[in-house]
């Protein structure tokens, strides 16, 4: 649904589309190969009983006119069945624009993915979704993130005005960082699982 045939997360798919349908997957484009895709991610979650659904976009999907009429319909177009949908923009365009990513997430009620540390969230509602890429630039997979790092963190999270919010961090020491969040996090009294 997101990324498009020639982005190299399709090179992990064992079933590739062939050159026909190149056109009709990705950038959230509200074609049939793409709203299929939906359905059975879809399913999926309702197998996992999942409360949220993130939809995270390439790189290459920026902020244009094109890309924002495609949102539109395929959100427009998609059943949700009480899931929440998060979503990450990627492109540099959209973190530009915080306005338009703002606009976008009330219009189709979104959640808007981002990496608090970075920048601040552009949807309002009852859930916000934290995504911990490392610092300091954009993707910094192999970041460690230290105790100033996790208390900032935790201050920005529980000052956020939602009901709950997930945190998840997508770096090499994901799991530690997260015990150690957790720990901080649990000795504020501020910590639900």
């Amino acid at each position: 649904m997101t990324h498009p045939l020639s982005s190299p997360t399709w090179k992990r798919e064992r079933i590739v589309p062939g050159e026909q349908a190149r056109s009709q997957y990705g950038h959230l484009k509200p074609t049939a190969k793409n709203l299929d895709a939906w359905k059975r991610t879809l399913e999926i979650c309702r197998q996992l009983d999942s409360r949220v659904c993130v939809v995270q976009c390439p790189p290459s999907f920026e902020l244009n006119r094109s890309n924002v009429a495609n949102m539109r319909r395929f959100f427009g177009k998609i059943t949700k069945d009480g899931l929440d949908i998060a979503w990450e923009p990627r492109h540099r365009s959209w973190h530009d624009n915080p306005k338009a990513v703002r606009k976008l997430c009330s219009e189709l009620g979104l959640v808007h993915v981002v990496d608090i540390l970075k920048r601040e969230p552009q949807s309002a509602g009852r859930i916000s979704y934290i995504r911990l890429h490392g610092l300091p630039t954009e993707l910094s997979y192999r970041y460690s993130y230290t105790d100033r790092d996790l208390k900032l963190l935790i201050q920005k999270v529980t000052g956020l005005d939602t009901d709950l919010t997930y945190v998840l961090f997508n770096n090499v020491t994901m799991a530690k960082d997260c015990i150690r969040f957790k720990e901080l996090l649990a000795s504020t009294g501020q910590c639900r699982d």
